[in-house]
Formats: structure tokens, C-alpha cells, sequence
């Protein structure tokens, strides 16, 4: 690939803004059209908690009532079995036990609106955001990872292979939550499937650190379908999470 292609590639990503590129296929988002709706201070205090009851109820293990506030598009993909094992795997075996809520703030964006709640655990403190539709439903929890860029690129696409789209959604950073569900994850990546054939492997991750702090780290992924080897641009932000996902063009 040359430096052409891979500097046409990120210009027109940081363009579009690193939350508005699609899944797999280049197609335009419509955020402009979407009216925008200021929320009141009360509508911040009942987001931050909703999220607060949502922490509580998982660290008391009631995984199915945590997830109560689930949107109707979401709950197809988000069961209490994954959200118990995300919780228990990437989160407390990675930061302790929890303890408490020491901070709260609320991010008001054109079509959603993230919550982040700082939590205290007993090995360190992390953000975890929670993503809510006009509605006040819930689209999506953010929490940190441990995974390297490569890992996280691998898993992102095993996820796919094994029809787990829900798992795979967890991956993306808020911003990108907030467009892409998990049913879009599904026909993108059949789309592939019916294009290259069966899903392969995992060829080879290669990660190009952002030449800057702002900008995104970039991992070219190598897939290996029946019909084609097809390389991919997956795009992170500062926190590891996936902020949009390109073709190379050859």
C-alpha cells in the first residue's frame, strides 16, 4: 500500500470526523439531519441515575434488571450472560472489587447522549461511559480494556466470525455506538461473507501509532476469506476503542 493511499484514507476519515465513518462500506452518516435536542438539568440527572442504578445492580450480580433500560433494537444482542461476563472478565478481574461512584458527567451529542461514571475499584479507578438514545433508552455501555490494538482487532473480528455482533459492537468507542448497532455489524459482515466466501483467519494485525496525540492509531488487519485475502483499516482512538472501520483501496 502506498503512502498515497494510506494519507487519502485518514484525510478523509479526520474530514468526516472519527465517529461518522461507516462499518466496511463507505456510505454517508447523517448526523446534520438529525435535529438536536438540548437536554435540561434534570434530563442529565436521571441519565447519570439511571447508570449509577445500572453499576449497582451489576455489582450486586442482577445482570437482567441492569439491563432493564435496554432499547428494543439492543436487547436482541446485549443479554445478561454478556453482560456478566464482560463485567466479570475485562472489568473486575482487571481492576478489583468495586467500590464506589466518585464522579459523574454527562456529554450531550447530536443523536445520543454518554454518561460517564468514574468508578473506584480496589486496584485503580476507571471511566465507564453508558450511551442513551432521545428516549432515555439504553444503547450502550463503554468500559476500559487491557487489550492491546492488535488483540482487540483479532477479537473484534473473531466476535464477527462466531455471530457474536453484540460482543463485537462492545468494542467500538461511544461516539461510533451511538450509529453503529449491532444489526448493522451483522449485514456488513454477511455482506462479506456472500462477496470473499467463508471467513478464513486472521492473516496479520500491522499498528501504525496516530503521528500526533490526537490522531487515531490505525491497524491494518489482513482477512483471509475462501475466495479472497482482503485488508481492512481499523481506526482507534486514545482509550483503544474502535472509531471506524475502511476499506484499503488498492
Amino acid at each position: 500500500m502506498s503512502n498515497r493511499v494510506y494519507q487519502k484514507n485518514l484525510v478523509a476519515l479526520l474530514l468526516c470526523s472519527i465517529c461518522a465513518g461507516p462499518i466496511l462500506m463507505v456510505t454517508p452518516m447523517a448526523l446534520a439531519q438529525v435535529e438536536r435536542q438540548v437536554l435540561t438539568s434534570q434530563q442529565k440527572q436521571d441519565l447519570i441515575q439511571r447508570s449509577e442504578e445500572i453499576v449497582n445492580l451489576a455489582n450486586q450480580g442482577e445482570f437482567a434488571r441492569a439491563l432493564g433500560y435496554l432499547a428494543p433494537e439492543v436487547k436482541a444482542y446485549v443479554t445478561p450472560e454478556l453482560f456478566q461476563r464482560v463485567w466479570e472478565t475485562e472489568l473486575i478481574e482487571q481492576t478489583g472489587a468495586f467500590e464506589a461512584i466518585t464522579g459523574s458527567k454527562v456529554i450531550d451529542v447530536i443523536n445520543a447522549d454518554i454518561v460517564t461514571l468514574t468508578l473506584k475499584f480496589a486496584q485503580r479507578s476507571d471511566d465507564i461511559q453508558f450511551i442513551f438514545n432521545k428516549s432515555q433508552e439504553l444503547i450502550g455501555i463503554t468500559l476500559p480494556s487491557s487489550l492491546s490494538i492488535d488483540e482487540i482487532a483479532a477479537a473484534f473480528v473473531m466476535d464477527l466470525s462466531q455471530g457474536d455482533y453484540g460482543s463485537a459492537r462492545g468494542y467500538l468507542n461511544s461516539m461510533f455506538k451511538a450509529e453503529i448497532f449491532a444489526d448493522k455489524l451483522e449485514t456488513e459482515w454477511q455482506n462479506e461473507l456472500t462477496s470473499y466466501g467463508p471467513f478464513q483467519e486472521v492473516v496479520d494485525v500491522k499498528v501504525k501509532p496516530g503521528s500526533t496525540f490526537d490522531a487515531p492509531d490505525v491497524a491494518i488487519v489482513t482477512l483471509a476469506f475462501e475466495n479472497e485475502t482482503r485488508d481492512y483499516f481499523f481506526f482507534f482512538d486514545t482509550n483503544r476503542k474502535i472509531v471506524n472501520i475502511d476499506f484499503i483501496v488498492d
